[in-house]
Parts: structure tokens; C-alpha cells; sequence
């Protein structure tokens, strides 16, 4: 019986764990000049948006989440490769 007790006891712990958690606010600071976004260590310019956003024909919001996008797979690719070379 109380290795029943034990397993409802960790059951409930475990699911208690698992619920929802709030995620940190995003980072808010002063991007500077022409920066409109930061991706890890890549940044994203007044300039580039408005160059996506002619090009493809979008909005200047479509511009910069596609931007943002790249920047984040720019930054990764990055850190997978310093990550890679100190093997």
C-alpha cells in the first residue's frame, strides 16, 4: 500500500512539473542607430528590411520577421561552427 502512496506522490510531483511555465519576458534594451533587431550576435538594420521588403514584394513587418529568421539561423550556424572547430 505505500508503494501505491509513493507512486501517486511522485505521479502528482511529475504533473505538477510538467504544467505550464511562464516564459522569461523577451530581453528589451536599446538597440542603437540603424539596428531594429539582435539575434545573438547578428544584427539586423533599418536598411535590410527595407531592401527584403522592396525586393519581395512584402511588408515592412513580413521584412523584418524574415530577416529576424535568418538572423537566428545565421547566429546558430555560428555558434555551431566555433562550437565544431574547438572539438
Amino acid at each position: 500500500m505505500t508503494t501505491r502512496r509513493a507512486g501517486a506522490a511522485l505521479l502528482i510531483l511529475g504533473a505538477a512539473a510538467c504544467s505550464e511555465s511562464v516564459a522569461p519576458p523577451p530581453a528589451q534594451r536599446a538597440l542603437g542607430g540603424e539596428v531594429v533587431a539582435r539575434a545573438g550576435g547578428e544584427e539586423v538594420g533599418v536598411d535590410t528590411v527595407r531592401r527584403v521588403s522592396s525586393a519581395q514584394a512584402i511588408t515592412p513587418r513580413e521584412a523584418l520577421d524574415r530577416a529576424i529568421f535568418d538572423a537566428v539561423l545565421a547566429a546558430e550556424a555560428k555558434q555551431k561552427l566555433s562550437a565544431g572547430a574547438q572539438v
